[in-house]
């Protein structure tokens, strides 16, 4: 059996608190009902019976309530069969309580395929047929019970299509959506290694030319003994500048070819460069 309620902790609180307390309040009404048409004569002991039986289906149903978000299709088959069973003899005594036989048949037609289901409303439709025939009455009850197993049935099947064809377009969006996005990290990933090609191409290789034109001047400097010592310094400043510029546009370039490093790890290395103390605290969040 495939379960196709969503998991409790998925679902908004405030529909599900709503979604319950809509299903609290229809199973109230229904008590009503049933106490409203159950026979005032005490033959036979009617009312004590109609009383068990409302007490468990009512109590099957309210347990219903409280597990059918759960995982385990056991709890959840048990509660809709004791529902069912139980309203569908307490129908026999009140009409009205075959409503309890078609919500229990909905509810599994919603859940489960149709083996399961059908099971579930047959037990319902037992127990109407076996009540109805002992207690003697109108053969028209036992229709009732048929027509609400066969309607819980059948709109239970449609109500699952519909889930499943809803999850069915969902998982398809996603896909496309997924695809997109790694047709897009492709381009990304693409045109960062042609700008890492073009900044080394060109960038990289004027500084390290520039660097050694500028180390053979040096070299001439250093045999000229007349030459002043600003022209020196500044030739050292410039030659300083051209490592550093040799530098980043190398990690520039490596940078652009493979995958980014964290950010944490890359302000460690800039403050590291600066002389500067880097430190993170708290819980890391990804950057939206």
């Amino acid at each position: 059996m495939t379960l196709l309620f969503p998991d409790p902790d998925q679902i908004p609180p405030r529909w599900g608190r709503l979604a319950n307390g809509l299903t609290l309040g229809g199973l109230g009404l229904l008590v009503f009902g049933v106490v409203s048409g159950v026979p005032g004569s005490d033959s036979h002991g009617q009312k004590l019976a109609a009383l068990l039986l409302l007490v468990a289906a009512a109590g099957a149903w309210f347990a219903w309530v409280l597990v059918r978000n759960w995982r385990s299709d056991a709890v959840v088959a048990s509660c809709l069969l004791v529902v069912a069973a139980a309203g569908g003899a307490l129908a026999a005594l009140a009409p009205i309580a075959l409503v309890f036989v078609g919500v229990a048949t909905l509810a599994a037609a919603s859940r489960w395929s149709m083996v399961p289901s059908a099971a579930i409303g047959a037990a319902g439709a037992l127990a109407v047929i076996v009540a109805t025939a002992a207690n003697g009455s109108n053969i028209g009850v036992v229709w009732g019970g048929l027509a609400a197993v066969f309607t819980g049935v059948m709109v239970g099947l449609t109500r699952r299509q519909a889930v499943e064809h809803t999850a069915q377009v969902t998982r398809a969006e996603l896909a496309s959506d997924r695809a997109d996005v790694e047709r897009t990290r492709a381009e990304l990933l693409t045109e960062r290694n042609h700008l890492a090609r073009e900044l080394h191409d060109v960038l990289a290789h004027t500084l390290a030319a520039l660097s050694l034109q500028l180390e053979a001047f040096a070299t001439v400097v250093d045999t000229e003994p007349e030459t002043s010592q600003g022209v020196r310094d500044q030739l050292e400043r410039t030659q300083r500048l051209v490592r550093e510029g040799l530098e980043e546009a190398r990690g520039a370039v490596r940078a652009l070819r493979d995958d980014p490093a964290p950010l944490e790890e890359r302000l460690q290395k800039v403050a590291e460069r600066h002389g500067a103390t880097f430190v993170t605290s708290g819980a890391v969040r990804p950057l939206r």
